[in-house]
């Protein structure tokens, strides 16, 4: 994924942009979140160091609503992808999950944000009013609304994630394991098949496992 969005850097052009919402790191219960993430971004500041055409933040812990839990994409105020599937190999190749797809204008009725032509414009402006504040009708233009990402967000519900904050602590459950294994034989046998570094194994096999894993 990280090098599918840098060649689109790479290669868009110059108003392009994307702007990623994640969940804070320190809310998740995946303990490579820091790490991992870290790895996909770091494409992406190779293909743009300056973050001039994309950016990442989190929802500001201190806000209402500090969870985000969607998986929802939005291209161009004329797609949206969303559903239960998460980005990660776990998501795509392993799990069943359910994702719709919507595209085209929205009937007048269903129109929540007057102004809005399409649904996936409608559900954008309602999103960035979520995050920035304001009114959804503030958000219809895309180019306009788009900077106010990369701008002042002191204000809003947002902040930008910083990759480097924390290392992050990918051993945490390999710890926990080994004081298991002290005395519960069966989990001193899982770890000694696991190959390479625990926390690694633990992340491809069990975390996000992709195709190659077999099934349960």
């Amino acid at each position: 994924m990280g090098d599918a969005l840098a060649a689109k850097l790479a290669s868009a052009a110059d108003d392009f942009r994307i702007v990623i919402v994640v969940l804070h790191p320190d809310f998740a219960d995946v303990q490579q979140a820091w790490p991992r993430r870290r790895a996909v971004f770091a494409k992406m500041l190779a293909a743009d160091p300056r973050r001039k055409r994309w950016t990442v933040v989190h929802r500001r812990a201190d806000r209402p609503h500090a969870y985000v839990h969607s998986k929802t994409w939005i291209f161009d105020d004329e797609l949206v992808i969303t559903g239960s599937a998460n980005a990660d190999r776990r998501g795509y190749t392993y799990n069943s999950e359910t994702d719709v797809v919507v595209a085209g204008d929205v009937a007048s009725l269903a129109v929540t944000t007057p102004g809005a032509t399409t649904v996936a414009q409608d559900l954008r402006a309602r999103l960035f009013a979520k995050h920035l504040g304001g009114n959804p009708g503030d958000y219809l233009n895309a180019a306009a609304s788009l900077m106010k990402w990369f701008g002042d967000l002191s204000r809003t519900n947002v902040a930008v994630f910083n990759p480097s904050a924390q290392v992050g602590a990918p051993d945490k459950y390999v710890v926990q394991l080994q004081a298991a294994a002290v005395t519960t034989p069966i989990v001193q046998g899982a770890l000694n098949f696991m190959p390479g570094r625990p926390e690694d194994w633990l992340w491809d096999y069990i975390e996000d496992p992709d195709a190659a894993v077999p099934s349960p």
